[in-house]
């Protein structure tokens, strides 16, 4: 086996492409064909299919590179839409599927849940952040919504079908309305961590446009004091632009920007602020990201949450 995927490695680019679009193609239609059948085959095919399928992604990383900014940034959006298909697919099945088999039904929403809470991220495109920023933000925080409705409901199902008979009707109903009001706090939590997020994005941005603004204006003599105010306020800035905007842990979930994005502004910014008072086009190109961030994040601040 390990023979033939160096064969395949080896390949050129296009051909590569298509090895790798083949085996893509067979993992997703192979997994939401186990979802389907319900039982025990979807958390197997689950784990049967993540590594053929991250290796099928890397074989096309490389053609898919070589073509024009356009049509790269419809293609990173590919793996976001099969995902949102395979969501909506897996979604009308669990409802459909409720009054026949809640079983099956539950297990689907459940692995639907499990599937966002630990890949969220990766099925979220890291090309071409700014454009899509504003749209990032808002699926990010959605999306997780959604999915914690998901498992909730899920795991009711799954209760109520396993625990059908009259002697567990009090712990039934005791567990139900305890998800149900669970579910209702940690969605309003969920979105009061979203404003708040939001909130500190738009306010240390402002802070550092004020700061490029006293640096432009600023005499000589002030310019180093003012450089390192500006410093100061972009570590704040960062800070706010690598948090996750819908989970508090570190792994999962979906940070306000990629981390290349980050590390592309951050350079940006030393840049306009090593020129000094002096106006440069490095300047102007931060003051264009800042102003889209503060677009991003507009009607989505609550300084109250």
């Amino acid at each position: 086996m390990i023979r033939y995927i160096r064969a395949v490695e080896r390949l050129p680019t296009p051909q590569r492409a298509v090895v790798g679009g083949a085996v893509f193609l067979a993992g997703t239609v192979a997994l939401s064909s186990a979802m389907v059948h319900g039982g025990i085959w979807p958390p197997l095919a689950l784990a049967l299919v993540v590594a053929p399928v991250l290796w099928g992604g890397w074989l096309m990383n490389g053609w898919f590179r070589s073509l024009p900014p356009l049509w790269q940034k419809r293609g990173t959006a590919v793996p976001l839409l099969l995902y949102t298909l395979w969501v909506v697919a897996m979604s009308v099945y669990a409802v459909a599927s409720t009054n026949t088999d809640r079983t099956s039904a539950s297990l689907v929403l459940l692995i639907l849940w499990g599937t966002h809470s630990v890949y969220a991220a990766s099925f979220e495109p890291e090309e071409f952040p700014w454009e899509r920023l504003r749209w990032r933000l808002g699926r990010a925080i959605h999306l997780r919504v959604l999915m914690l409705w998901f498992g909730i409901v899920g795991l009711t199902l799954l209760v109520r079908t396993t625990f059908d008979a009259d002697t567990y009707r009090v712990f039934v109903n005791g567990t139900t309305f305890t998800l149900l009001v669970g579910g209702v706090a940690a969605s309003l939590k969920t979105y009061a961590r979203f404003r708040k997020v939001c909130t500190g994005v738009n306010r240390h941005t402002q802070g550092m446009v004020r700061s490029l603004e006293e640096l432009r204006e600023a005499t000589d003599a002030e310019a180093k004091k003012l450089q390192q105010a500006a410093r100061r306020a972009w570590d704040a800035l960062a800070e706010n632009l690598v948090t996750r905007v819908d989970t508090g842990f570190s792994v999962p979930g979906v940070s306000v920007l990629p981390t290349a994005a980050i590390a592309a502004l951050e350079d940006l910014m030393e840049r306009a602020l090593s020129a000094g008072p002096a106006a440069s086009d490095s300047a102007e190109a931060v003051g264009v990201r800042l102003t889209q961030l503060k677009a991003a994040v507009q009607g989505r601040i609550d300084t109250a949450a």
